[in-house]
């Protein structure tokens, strides 16, 4: 009995020593001072580990963000740019519309009370000619053979340009291209009004009839050269590449003061380059500066993209 009891308070002692062994095992360790070490929550190098990860991951997150701000704030200012510069495009467009719906209407009173109207060229803008002479030749003479050796373009003279008509042989219904030269208005300067007004309404076949008519009535009135540049515009509208040519060439040849001079080059190089003249087309853009030494930055333009489709050195 004595010997159980014993073995029951030597366990107990036991017991009771090794329990604070455990609890201490079990805590974590905390250095202190002077390098000893002691219970503590967790190992100060981890937390400061992920703490320092931690903060990397929000810098980046940080500069992601303010990239994505001011590509935000640079479309933004893009956006507000366009939008000015569109309003300010509708705007001019709509001055423009309304100046043209003007005139048409000027147009068409003149026509229907037979009172002419001051032509387009008289309100054209005076620009300084070089000597035509040098590039193109005079008023009566052929094309400069600084531009080609031929005289000519290759073309036949303006009666070799048809209106088309369909198979029936008649001009198309319904438009200025059905009635009769004797139908159109006698006067000079109200029959150019109805063939501009007949283009600016996109009756091309009409305004083809009327610019004819006019020429044939009134080829010496100064108004000729206008009526020569804006027939080229016509039948290189309506298909007629060759047509075209053939009247731009007389234009830029026989009106050498024209102030439309430079642009009937660009558009006899369009002309010809659809001919498949490149050629002449290239003779012609490469010497527009001769043409007209004060030729505008638009004019230039163009004429550098005719250059390009024409394959100009």
């Amino acid at each position: 009995m004595k010997n159980a009891l014993h073995i029951s308070a030597v366990a107990l002692g036991l017991a009771l020593m090794s329990a604070p062994a455990f609890a201490q095992s079990a805590a974590p360790i905390r250095i202190g001072p002077g390098g000893s070490t002691y219970q503590t929550a967790e190992d100060t190098q981890s937390v400061m580990a992920r703490q320092t990860a931690r903060i990397t991951n929000l810098e980046a997150e940080l500069s992601r963000l303010t990239g994505r701000i001011e590509e935000l704030e640079f479309r933004l200012s893009a956006s507000e740019r366009a939008r000015e510069e569109i309003t300010q495009d509708y705007l001019s467009l709509n001055e423009r519309i309304a100046a043209l719906n003007e005139r048409l209407n000027t147009t068409e009173n003149s026509v229907l009370q037979g009172t002419p109207r001051p032509s387009f060229q008289s309100n054209a803008p005076q620009v300084p000619s070089s000597d035509p002479r040098e590039l193109m030749g005079s008023s009566t003479g052929s094309v400069s053979n600084s531009v080609d050796e031929s005289p000519s373009f290759g073309f036949n003279t303006e009666d070799d340009v048809r209106l088309e008509r369909d198979s029936a042989g008649r001009l198309p219904e319904g438009s200025l291209g059905s009635l009769p030269a004797s139908r159109l208005p006698g006067d000079a300067g109200a029959l150019y009004e109805t063939g501009r007004n007949r283009l600016l309404n996109f009756d091309y076949a009409g305004a083809e009839v009327a610019f004819r008519a006019f020429l044939d009535e009134f080829g010496e009135d100064p108004q000729a050269g206008e009526v020569h540049y804006w027939l080229g515009e016509v039948l290189y509208q309506e298909g007629d590449y060759a047509g075209s040519a053939s009247f731009l060439t007389s234009f830029v040849r026989d009106f050498p003061d024209d102030p439309r001079r430079a642009d009937g080059v660009v558009k006899l190089a369009r002309a010809l380059v659809e001919t498949g003249d490149t050629q002449r087309a290239c003779g012609f853009l490469g010497r527009i500066e001769q043409v007209d030494p004060n030729v505008s930055d638009r004019t230039l333009q163009a004429a550098n993209v005719q250059s390009q489709l024409a394959g100009c050195n």
